[in-house]
């Protein structure tokens, strides 16, 4: 009952943030290292960010300490590995993401998501203390939701989403069908999940 909670609450979280627009900013640096500044002036901290620093259209997924300063060439908390540049990495190669960057893209993806089946499949979901999701997920395209199958720990949930677009940040929405709960599935590709305090997860 404990993960299901929590696993609410992040969602709750989620879908209050997922689908807006991220600050702009740029990549800052002093003695100590880098960080990221939004334009506010404000900047994140202990958590993964995908940024496009360049503006080239494409975010790589940077791990941000507690203290707000990028981490290089190590081990993130929740064992991941980053390169030279912070990037995230898997067997060498960096992780990258098309950023949507047009009223076009967006509104092509949106008709994308509803026509297609690009969810479907099993996701597995690695927790900061070492848990694992198991997400059985079964898309209907017909009325644009979907079900998720979630076990951890030998409990199993069975829940429904229904599609409520795409955020300004190109990540496709989908919120839980519930009366009294809040949450949401996001996906950033066919076939991968977003959670915004892991890296993406690919389906199986």
């Amino acid at each position: 009952m404990k993960k299901k909670l929590l696993t609410v609450l992040s969602a709750t979280a989620l879908s209050l943030s997922m689908c807006i627009p991220a600050f702009a900013g740029q990549w800052v640096s002093n003695s100590t290292g880098w960080w990221w500044q939004n334009d506010d002036g404000s900047w994140p901290a202990n958590s993964w960010q995908w940024l496009d620093g360049n503006k080239d259209g494409v975010s790589e997924c940077y791990y941000i300490g507690q203290d707000g300063y990028l981490l290089v060439n190590t081990t993130t908390p929740d064992g991941y590995k980053v390169n030279a540049d912070g990037a995230w990495t898997e067997n060498g190669v960096v992780q990258t993401k098309v950023v949507a960057t047009t009223a076009k893209q967006e509104n092509t993806a949106t008709t994308n998501a509803q026509a297609t089946d690009d969810y479907s499949g099993t996701y597995l979901e690695k927790w900061s203390d070492g848990t694992v999701a198991t997400h059985t997920i079964v898309y209907n395209a017909a009325d644009k939701t979907m079900i998720d199958t979630r076990t951890v720990n030998g409990n199993t949930y069975v829940e429904k989403y229904s599609y409520m677009g795409v955020g300004l940040n190109g990540w496709t929405c989908f919120e839980l069908v519930s009366d009294t709960d809040k949450g949401g599935l996001y996906f950033s590709a066919p076939g991968v999940m977003e959670t915004g305090y892991t890296p993406s997860i690919h389906r199986q």
